[in-house]
């Protein structure tokens, strides 16, 4: 990848939505991140990348409130819009745990209802922002359902998801997601399942519709080259902690082997890299140079 293909999005604001100063998880005692510091404002694309088990998804549920019942956490500051997080929780399981957050999580057929069909899923979401009667529910979801690629609208609301394909399925969380109407959008691992072509088509969604809507969202990913070209700042784990915070111009400016975030991105195959003896991999113990 090189500095020419990556274009810097335009911030809408400078003041912080999300804000994390300190923050650490534990799970029965075991570290799982710590001491983990930054903030999102409105309109931002953040990426949180690292390899399994740098903790990037365990941030994110803090975030959210998703964290399962053994974790404890402690930080300085874990707010969304001023609010403390885990302030106010909603209990459905459509409404978002902190309002105005809304995940979209990595394997959409066990996140979606397998029984019910798309249409009585969009109009559950619909109905938790507000009252809304069936007519509308259709209009809404089917202009939803076409912002993100889906233009089948009436076979997808008669279908449950088992009848979708796992692109479509991807897209339809999405849909859901944006029908929920939120500030800030967590996508966890959201191309993981899908073909190359499929994840870009994935990203340009999720960061078209996020600038459209000002909403601001955040990524997770072990893919930090794909991540590099849709998000304006990424955020580099590794073993529980945030060893670099970064733009993706800044990522692309580092000397190969100069930093763990350019040693994620020199281990990717590419076209100019795919020799095996060009291809570099990164030890468990190596250090890095600022």
């Amino acid at each position: 990848m090189s500095s020419a293909t990556i274009e810097a999005p335009v911030r809408t604001s400078t003041s912080p939505m999300l804000q994390l100063t300190n923050l650490s998880v534990s799970y029965d005692g075991k570290p799982a991140v710590q001491n983990v510091t930054f903030s999102i404002s409105s309109g931002e694309r953040y990426a949180i990348i690292g390899e399994s088990g740098s903790g990037k998804t365990t941030v994110c549920m803090a975030i959210s409130g998703f964290l399962p019942r053994n974790a404890t956490i402690s930080s300085e500051e874990r707010s969304f819009q001023g609010v403390p997080i885990g302030a106010t929780k909603q209990k459905t399981l459509i409404a978002p745990r902190v309002p105005g957050v809304v995940t979209i999580f990595q394997d959409a057929m066990s996140s979606l209802d397998p029984v019910s069909t798309i249409g009585k899923q969009f109009t559950a979401v619909l109905n938790g922002v507000r009252k809304t009667s069936a007519k509308e529910a259709i209009e809404r979801s089917e202009g939803i359902l076409r912002s993100v690629g889906l233009h089948d609208v009436d076979r997808i609301w008669k279908s449950s998801a088992a009848r979708l394909s796992g692109g479509m399925r991807q897209r339809v969380m999405i849909a859901l997601a944006l029908a929920a109407e939120p500030q800030l959008v967590i996508a966890d691992e959201p191309t993981s399942a899908l073909d190359a072509s499929l994840a870009r088509e994935t990203m340009e969604v999720l960061s078209e519709l996020t600038a459209t809507t000002g909403a601001a969202l955040l990524i997770v990913s072990h893919d930090i080259a794909l991540c590099a070209r849709y998000v304006d700042h990424l955020v580099v784990m590794r073993n529980g902690r945030v060893v670099e915070s970064m733009t993706p111009q800044e990522l692309a400016a580092q000397a190969p082997g100069s930093s763990y975030g350019r040693g994620l991105l020199d281990s990717i195959p590419t076209l100019s890299n795919w020799d095996v003896e060009r291809l570099r991999t990164i030890d468990a113990n190596q250090e890095f140079t600022a």
